[in-house]
């Protein structure tokens, strides 16, 4: 995956925040936010979770140590992680948001940081399993690699595995349901 790169909507974005810490999110204005299918759709939103979020929301404010994450591309805000977290902004009828910016190569390269983001926090059900493989097997082709790759060879499930910090079995088993 290509790095990651900060960038600041303003230039006094790194100024102290009252806990003498650096602030590294900006805030946003929800309606300045694009939602593309090519996110959205990596894990379905739960209606009862944005409502009980957006009810948080309205008691104590936007958690702005969880920022949403957003790809600057073709000249959009396109939101890469926070669906629900949007979502529920919008239900509380919030104006702005915090949000952390990003740069990345490639589509490949910001749904896969995406993925990992959304796996990495979830204890996964089993359909969630399934979704994840599917959708790590869109975006990654296992299998196939390009001529002239450098890149290690392995099984591609004992990859995926590892990411996902599930087994290798579950992996196989996942893409034989898929298939």
């Amino acid at each position: 995956m290509a790095k990651k790169k900060l960038t600041a909507l303003k230039t006094n974005m790194t100024k102290l925040n009252n806990s003498g810490t650096a602030d590294l999110s900006v805030m946003l204005p929800v309606t300045a936010i694009t939602i593309c299918d090519e996110f959205k759709e990596l894990f379905p939103l739960d209606d009862n979770k944005v409502k009980e979020i957006a009810d948080n929301i309205r008691e104590f404010g936007f958690d702005k140590s969880q920022p949403l994450h957003i790809w600057q591309h073709e000249e959009k805000n396109k939101l890469l992680d926070g669906h629900t977290r949007l979502a529920a902004s919008k239900l509380a009828e919030l104006y702005d948001v915090p949000v952390f910016m990003h740069h990345f190569d490639s589509v490949k390269d910001a749904q896969l940081y995406a993925l990992n983001l959304q796996i990495k926090r979830r204890n996964l059900s089993s359909q969630q399993i399934l979704i994840a493989v599917e959708k790590y097997d869109e975006i990654k082709n296992p299998g196939r690699k390009p001529e002239g790759s450098t890149e290690g060879k392995g099984r591609s499930s004992k990859k995926l595995a590892d990411e996902l910090g599930i087994g290798e079995r579950t992996i196989q088993k996942a893409r034989t349901v898929n298939n």
